[in-house]
């Protein structure tokens, strides 16, 4: 009986030490809980108990610690962008707005002559130009973001549009001074995609290089593989890396003082329509050129 009592004895005072153990252990977690959430650490909860259960009650704990602290890194990055957006919006806007207000009030001048009068108005219908651009491309790329547009997916002459697409900025390329070289292959390629989301992709790309590029334009169209691939490369000035990893960024440009009025959207809007159109895009920068490629699946007639 005794030898009972004394086994049930060293049972309940093991047990004890076990509950005082993970009774301490558990403060300990609250500690580490609360030192984690109020500082900027990469800290994981750590247990000094060697258990399964615990270890896996841990586990999902810094699980969940990470995931939280991924979602507050999204969240102020989205912020930042956000503020970056208001910002860069009210720039261009203000901008041409302030120019207009400008060269209304020179306008009123009574000793203005006939020549001034002409250019100055002229001016002012370039600013009005360029904030209706803007205007467009931000309900262009909200209507994009939000899916709104409704994507017609057909096979279309991918070569007939460059074509087309190429032949309609023919002036602009006379008054820039463009040498456009154009290569394509010898059959037209046919992809499937939305006809007038791929107009609108040529068109960004074409006015990107008139106005960041310099003299000289490659387009190329051709097929490799099971993939058919769409080249546009200029001649440009330097571009570092993180340039050309952030080109596709909404309202980022290379040109820092927004001097050259572009809104940084047309680049965004391209890679969202190409992605929209199971495409993929890429920009790179190599030896003085600055090119995009783009890459879509070639068109298979699927059997009924």
């Amino acid at each position: 009986m005794l030898i009972i009592i004394t086994i049930l004895s060293i049972i309940v005072i093991f047990l004890i030490i076990k509950l005082l153990l993970y009774k301490f252990e558990l403060k300990n977690y609250v500690k580490q809980l609360k030192f984690i959430q109020n500082e900027d650490t990469n800290l994981e909860i750590t247990t000094q108990i060697s258990s399964k259960e615990i270890q896996a009650v841990v586990d999902e704990m810094n699980v969940f610690i990470n995931n939280n602290k991924q979602f507050k890194r999204e969240i102020r990055h989205s912020n930042l962008i956000f503020k970056q957006t208001i910002t860069n919006v009210s720039h261009d806007l203000r901008t041409p707005l302030t120019s207009i207000s400008g060269y209304l009030k020179m306008l009123q001048s009574k000793d203005l002559d006939e020549h001034k009068r002409i250019e100055y108005i002229n001016a002012i219908n370039n600013r009005i130009e360029s904030t209706k651009k803007l205007i467009s491309q931000l309900f262009e790329y909200t209507r994009i973001e939000t899916g709104e547009i409704n994507f017609d997916i057909q096979k279309v002459n991918f070569s007939e549009i460059v074509r087309q697409k190429l032949l309609s900025y023919y002036e602009s390329f006379i008054e820039k001074s463009f040498q456009v070289s154009l290569n394509l292959s010898a059959s037209d390629i046919f992809i499937k995609a939305d006809a007038e989301a791929l107009e609108r992709v040529i068109e960004n790309l074409v006015a990107n290089a008139l106005i960041h590029g310099e003299k000289e334009l490659i387009v190329e169209l051709y097929k490799k593989n099971e993939n058919v691939y769409f080249v546009m490369e200029n001649l440009s000035y330097d571009i570092d890396k993180e340039e050309i990893d952030n080109i596709f960024d909404r309202f980022y440009t290379t040109d820092k003082s927004r001097t050259k009025r572009t809104t940084g959207l047309g680049l965004s809007i391209t890679k969202r329509l190409v992605v929209h159109m199971q495409g993929k895009i890429n920009a790179y920068y190599n030896m003085g050129r600055f090119g995009i490629e783009i890459c879509f699946p070639v068109y298979r007639r699927t059997l009924q």
